[in-house]
């Protein structure tokens, strides 16, 4: 029986494996591989390969149905992916906004001991909102740097007073060994405080916690130690050191800041009586 090129149509011998014609080989052509995927049988719980029918086999509505399931079973999967990566993502930045926000009302403590006792002007910022220190300005004419100047002129004093009772090379060291949450009308006084002496809105302040301190100081022939019961408020996100009425212990800061600029001017005033004096005499 007579065959034909495939290519271009020539009648050719049976015999024939080239067309005489264009050249085009008369083998059969080869089938598609067959490719190996995941078994969905639920005794093997997907270990096992099974065969899939070449792409022509798939044709049709039966093929296309297939095709549609297979990718939207794929994109399943990826979407599964993205959410668990995204979900992880976000575990990983709470956690890390946990750690780096620091211990709350514990850090209103340090803030406080590394002001009063180790003298860090750098932190007295930090130890009142932005609010209190516009009422500084304002009504006392003290800011956050006539307070740190102070400190920085004057610690040396409080260290001389230490150093008669433990010796030269005093060194400080603190623990928290108490915390109590503050009740509800404690609370309030605090609030009201806060309102009618520093205009800080009582809906800014949500919570207060009492904290008693231990306090060590030791130079070279002796130490000592001292109790310090301080409260913590939280006032719009951030903990601050207070009193138990609601006074903030930088208020004492502030005041004596104000008390040696005051002693200056009068000192300067001193002064210039002096050189009157001289004008007169």
């Amino acid at each position: 029986m007579s065959k034909f090129c495939k290519n271009c149509g020539t009648e050719l011998a049976d015999e024939a494996a080239f067309c005489k014609n264009c050249g085009t080989s008369t083998a059969a052509p080869e089938t598609a591989p067959v490719e190996a995927s995941a078994c969905d049988c639920t005794e093997c719980n997907g270990d096992c390969a099974q065969q899939e029918a070449p792409a022509a086999q798939e044709a049709g509505f039966a093929g296309a149905v297939n095709g549609f399931i297979a990718k939207l079973k794929n994109k399943d999967k990826n979407a599964l992916l993205i959410t668990c990566g995204a979900a992880l993502t976000l575990v990983i930045i709470l956690v890390l906004a946990i750690v780096l926000s620091g211990g709350g009302a514990e850090d209103a403590a340090d803030n406080f001991f590394k002001v009063a006792y180790k003298g860090k002007a750098s932190k007295v910022e930090d130890l009142a909102p932005e609010s209190y220190w516009d009422y500084a300005k304002d009504e006392l004419s003290i800011d956050v740097e006539d307070v740190e100047e102070c400190i920085e002129d004057y610690y040396d004093i409080f260290i001389e007073m230490k150093e008669e009772v433990v010796g030269k090379d005093v060194s400080f060291s603190y623990e928290i060994v108490d915390t109590d949450e503050v009740g509800e009308s404690d609370l309030d006084k605090i609030k009201d405080y806060l309102k009618s002496h520093y205009d800080i809105a009582k809906k800014d302040v949500d919570e207060a916690v009492e904290l008693e301190l231990e306090i060590v100081f030791e130079g070279e022939d002796d130490e000592d130690e001292l109790e310090e019961t301080i409260y913590a408020v939280k006032i719009d996100g951030d903990w601050y050191p207070c009193s138990r009425n609601g006074e903030l212990k930088i208020h004492e800061l502030v005041e004596t800041a104000q008390a040696f600029e005051g002693l200056g001017d009068l000192s300067d005033a001193l002064e210039g009586l002096g050189d009157l004096k001289d004008l007169l005499g």
